[in-house]
């Protein structure tokens, strides 16, 4: 019988969130991304994590002609103040990913939310593809 032992690297950045909002750039933990909190997205100040997911066993299980472009992130929070916030912000908050699909040639941009996490049960996202070149 043979085993391997693998260890896996968790990334993670921290930022504090108040009712004020705030814009979190992720370069902290190499991630081309940025979350946008909006003024009252969060009622009281909450500490928000933003970790890396390297570990391919934790993405979104890909679909018949799906291909993952951009890193896979996990958002979760601390609840210091004991707010009883369930995950549901009062403004939406805005998630933008840089991505590898430069031709999507009729495909689209799909952004998953894990939603049950023992069943692996994951849910679309509303998307928006926004296409800058970069500044050459």
């Amino acid at each position: 019988m043979t085993f391997a032992l693998f260890f896996v690297f968790m990334t993670l950045f921290r930022c504090e969130i108040n009712k004020e909002g705030a814009v979190w750039k992720l370069q902290g933990i190499q991630v081309a991304a940025c979350i946008t909190f909006p003024q009252n997205a969060v009622t009281q100040s909450m500490l928000f994590t933003c970790t890396l997911l390297e570990d391919p066993m934790q993405h979104p299980p890909l679909k018949k002609d799906e291909a993952l472009v951009s890193d896979t992130i996990k958002l979760s929070y601390d609840d210091q103040h004991r707010s009883n916030f369930t995950g549901n912000f009062g403004e939406k908050v805005s998630v933008a990913f840089s991505h590898s699909a430069t031709n999507l040639k009729g495909y689209e941009i799909v952004i998953r939310e894990l939603v049950d996490s023992h069943n692996n049960d994951w849910r679309d996202l509303e998307t928006t593809n926004t296409w800058q070149t970069s500044g050459n």
